[in-house]
């Protein structure tokens, strides 16, 4: 995540790449449909709260999150984008996604008026921060809302900030001394408070490096009895960084704050039926967080499971492992459209025994089988190609089943197996392939295909 460093410009975030970069095959002026997701700094939930459960869950917007959707609204309206329409969005606490179209073409790439958008939402965040107005008829404050790290706090933090903390913070930028302040103030930067900005700016603006005495600041000349101040040189009274408010227009303003992350990630719809899904999709997101929040050992990555003698990582519902009943679902490439239909016929019938099937689904027959299970509300063990995001991955602790997959996980009926590396290092199938093939199979498809196969028997017979 972006990190808080100081420059010759003063506080600055760190600039990180955190998504994919953009699709190269695409011309990011053209007219097309885009479904872009953009995410809070650091994943703070500073634009709302989850309410209800269920269906009836909704996001109950903070004043952050209330100025982000109005600047979404605005987007057509900027010079260069009034071709664009937006379909359909949705304000998450920690993130957004907005459906838009291009209808002609841009003078500039999709990504200046993106990072055009992201400006005025920082901006939006600096006036809030600026004018602390009560974003809640319960008065949470900008600054607390810009502070949150967990979202569960929000129902927390919705009282009006404790005086206890603004007297710390007072108390740290009158005791201190300077290099301690210089310290804090970094440190209280970095955490994003409104005291944070206002003694980091304190310290860099009243506490140069010549003025920093060495030895206690001495006693002011300046007489008890009330002296007309015409009557005292200004260059008599010494120079104290903490003696004195600084005028207000004197203060260097904060660094505006960003309210999301450098990168964001688009999805260029290409098919027939995608607008229509998407915004299905946009208007239960509100939905399907509450079903995660329900349910968070269901979406919860799992790493070191023991199938057979592998470690595994998995997904989902992990006692449909200990199901007696385990079968492994695999259509030969071949097959024709009836004999499809006849493996489908017999396959519904022996889930309905109690059978759990595992497959890679990865042939049209398997994904016309596992859709058919799926639908008929049977459990299914599927294993993944590409396996889960790594750890070090700014998506590992956001991942989640799509589609379908995700209603099905949500009520306990998918386990999701990345099968362990070993599995793709197996001779024996490397022999099948290069029989077969007489390329290196490690270079083709058919490979990894086998060796998910292989894998599905490991699993159903352990």
């Amino acid at each position: 995540m972006a990190e808080l460093q100081h420059t010759d410009k003063g506080w600055r975030y760190e600039q990180q790449k955190v998504h994919l970069l953009r699709a190269k095959w695409h011309d990011y002026k053209a007219p097309s449909i885009y479904m872009l997701t953009m995410t809070t700094l650091d994943r703070k939930p500073m634009l709302g709260r989850l309410c209800g459960i269920g269906e009836e869950a909704y996001i109950e917007l903070t004043a952050l999150g209330k100025a982000v959707a109005e600047q979404i609204e605005l987007m057509p309206t900027y010079k260069g984008f009034e071709s664009s329409e937006i379909y359909s969005f949705v304000v998450m606490p920690d993130h957004i996604h907005v459906l838009l179209q291009v209808h002609e073409t841009l003078r500039r790439p999709l990504g200046y008026y993106v990072s055009w958008f992201k400006k005025q939402c920082s901006d939006k965040a600096q006036e809030l921060l600026e004018a602390q107005e009560p974003t809640m008829a319960q008065g949470t404050t900008m600054a607390q809302e810009l502070t949150m790290a967990q979202e569960p706090t929000i129902a927390q933090g919705l009282n009006p900030a404790s005086t206890t903390a603004t007297e710390a913070a007072a108390e740290a930028a009158t005791e201190a001394t300077p290099e301690t302040t210089t310290e804090a103030a970094a440190e209280a930067a970095i955490s994003g408070t409104t005291e944070g900005y206002a003694l980091a700016a304190k310290s860099a603006s009243s506490v140069p490096a010549s003025s920093v005495p060495a030895s206690p600041v001495p006693a002011s000349p300046v007489p008890a009895s009330p002296v007309p101040a015409s009557s005292v040189p200004a260059s008599s009274v010494p120079a104290s960084p903490f003696s004195a408010r600084t005028p207000l227009e004197s203060k260097p303003k904060p660094t505006t704050p960003l309210v999301f992350e450098t990168e964001y990630h688009d999805r260029i719809l290409t098919h027939i039926g995608q607008l229509t899904n998407l915004k299905q999709y946009i208007a239960e997101n509100p939905r399907r967080l509450a079903l995660r929040r329900a349910n968070p050992d269901l979406f919860r990555i799992r790493q070191n499971i023991r199938i057979g003698s592998f470690s595994c990582t998995t997904l989902g519902n992990q006692f449909l492992l200990d199901y007696p009943l385990r079968q492994v679902l695999q259509c030969s490439r071949s097959l024709t459209p009836e004999q499809i239909e006849e493996k489908k016929q017999s396959c519904l019938i022996v889930a309905d025994k109690g059978s759990v099937f595992v497959s890679a689904a990865i042939s049209e027959g398997e994904k016309q089988i596992c859709k058919a299970l799926r639908e008929a509300g049977y459990p299914l063990i599927i294993l993944l190609q590409n396996g889960f995001p790594k750890e070090d991955d700014p998506h590992y602790r956001y991942f989640k089943p799509q589609g379908i997959f995700f209603e099905t996980c949500a009520e306990g009926r998918l386990l999701l197996i990345e099968p362990p590396s070993e599995m793709f290092e197996d001779k024996g199938i490397e022999a099948q392939v290069y029989q077969k093939t007489g390329i290196l199979p490690h270079d083709t498809l058919r490979y990894r295909f086998l060796a998910l196969n292989s894998f599905a028997q490991i699993v159903a017979n352990q």
